[in-house]
């Protein structure tokens, strides 16, 4: 540096100037949020753009399935009546050969049949005898080699799908693949059962074969538009934020020329107040933004002053809020310092107190209406409200015989479960009915005593915060029993 005099010079004014380092360092951290922003903005753009894809991909293969299922449900006994009738058809007086006939009167019709669907036609139509045997495919048929078969083949090597062929009832499997003419493609397959009229007999199994290639050509030309979109957008991005970086130099120029000896004295003060000294009061006699900064610097001064008090008060004492300390993590503080004191919790859902002697659980209780293992349980559902703890604190009575570390688990385990129940059951003044009139299914249910019990008390009260009020067992084990109830069908839940 000592060699090269712009170097020097520099060196010079840097040091003897803050005005360099202001435009630096707002260059710098403009700079860096421009990049940043930037960043951000073409990240969304691009996730914006693939959900939009995987969401049209969703619904273009959900209207192709609707579209080959409509198309099966209309189709299907045409195709069937045709086979029958036309296949080995032979007219009387009829001067051609028998392909000729089967071409004419089979294959033709078939094919215009199958042109009123573009993705079946660009897939396969196979059918099936009721044992599985392949009795027609077009792709060999219509498309392949245009000769019919001579017998039937059976299905070999798939035994999950000669399972689907005999099948009575409709069977879709989205991701398929088939060969056509020697190409591996993705499709949508459908086995379609033709039943008897009576419902009894199953005469035969048509297949449908719906290719995917016009849906993939259709997503891959959006994804092309989805790249144009991003490469605009990255265009538009670093244009603007080569502007932004243009302006902040010039801006960051002329706010370092106007604040630096206002900017110098407030870091003097600054670096007081760093030292610890937060009674030392920010001086800065301006009118402008920097008087404001300073004075807006004093009353965090201020602030800090009396939040670091707070913090050390509430340290002392550990009082708080749920939203801020969960009542997990709380227990878990209290146990691990092997604290002896009581615990006060206060919710929307009542009011609770746990006693701790050296850093064990010993009592709980909740309201008048709970005690024990079962009112900490109660607790971990508890997400708002306030607690505080109170250390000396003693209590004769001992509800509590697990160890804490087994009530955090347990207490985990059932609230993981209880997210399930009240999928089924959302709130305490849902109103659950027992079913007047079974099904044949329900009524073989065996029902234990407790169930009983349960079915008893929903015939009497309804209301789920009343049964709760009423059961003699635990309030997580009637929540349990309610839910079996429910996802067994006897009982509903008619509102909440």
């Amino acid at each position: 540096m000592e060699s090269n005099p712009f170097l020097r010079l520099w060196h010079n004014i840097w040091e003897r100037s803050l005005t360099p380092r202001l435009i630096t360092i707002i260059s710098s951290l403009v700079i860096v949020s421009a990049v940043i922003n930037a960043g951000v903005l073409i990240y969304l753009k691009n996730q914006e753009n693939k959900a939009q894809l995987e969401q049209k991909r969703s619904e273009m293969k959900t209207d192709l399935e609707a579209r080959t299922r409509l198309f099966a449900r209309f189709a299907t006994q045409e195709i069937i009546d045709l086979y029958e009738k036309n296949y080995n058809f032979q007219p009387p007086f009829y001067d051609g050969t028998p392909e000729e006939a089967y071409k004419e009167f089979f294959v033709e019709p078939m094919q215009r049949l199958l042109d009123n669907n573009a993705d079946v036609d660009n897939g396969a139509v196979i059918i099936y005898s009721s044992t599985g045997k392949i009795l027609f495919d077009s792709r060999d048929e219509l498309k392949g080699r245009g000769m019919r078969y001579e017998g039937s083949r059976e299905i070999t090597g798939d035994p999950e799908l000669k399972k689907r062929i005999q099948g009575k009832e409709p069977d879709v499997d989205l991701e398929a693949t088939i060969d056509i003419n020697g190409r591996e493609i993705r499709a949508l397959d459908l086995v379609f059962p033709v039943i008897e009229a009576e419902g009894i007999g199953h005469l035969y199994t048509v297949r449908y074969l719906a290719s995917y290639e016009k849906l993939e050509e259709d997503i891959a030309r959006m994804e092309q538009e989805a790249r144009r979109s991003t490469l605009k957008s990255i265009l538009f991005v670093i244009v603007v934020t080569l502007i932004i970086i243009i302006l902040s130099f010039v801006i960051a120029r002329w706010v370092g020329s106007k604040v630096t000896e206002p900017i110098k004295h407030l870091v003097d003060e600054a670096l007081v107040i760093a030292g610890g000294d937060l009674e030392h009061a920010v001086e800065v006699h301006t009118k402008d933004e920097v008087g404001i900064l300073a004075e807006k610097f004093d009353e965090m001064r201020v602030s800090l002053k009396t939040r670091i008090k707070e913090i050390a008060r509430k340290a002392l004492g550990l009082e708080g809020t749920l939203e801020v300390f969960s009542f997990p993590d709380l227990i878990n503080t209290i146990c691990s310092s092997q604290m002896t004191g009581k615990l006060t919790l206060d919710s929307p859902n009542g009011k609770g107190e746990i006693f701790f002697e050296n850093g064990d659980i010993v009592h709980a209780l909740l309201d008048d209406r709970m005690s024990g293992e079962e009112a900490v349980y109660s607790f971990f559902t508890w997400s708002k409200g306030s607690f505080i703890f109170e250390a000396g604190v003693t209590q004769e009575e001992r509800t509590v015989k697990m160890h804490w570390q087994h009530l955090l688990m347990e207490g985990a385990r059932q609230t993981d479960e209880m997210d399930v129940i009240k999928q089924l059951i959302p709130s305490v003044n849902a109103e659950l009915v027992v079913l007047p009139q079974p099904s044949d299914a329900q009524r073989e249910i065996k029902l234990t005593s407790e169930e009983m019990n349960i079915i008893a008390l929903i015939q009497q009260e309804r209301v789920v915060k009343n049964i709760l009020a009423r059961s003699t067992h635990a309030e997580f084990e009637t929540y349990k029993v309610m839910y079996s109830l429910v996802s067994s069908g006897l009982v509903e839940v008619k509102s909440a």
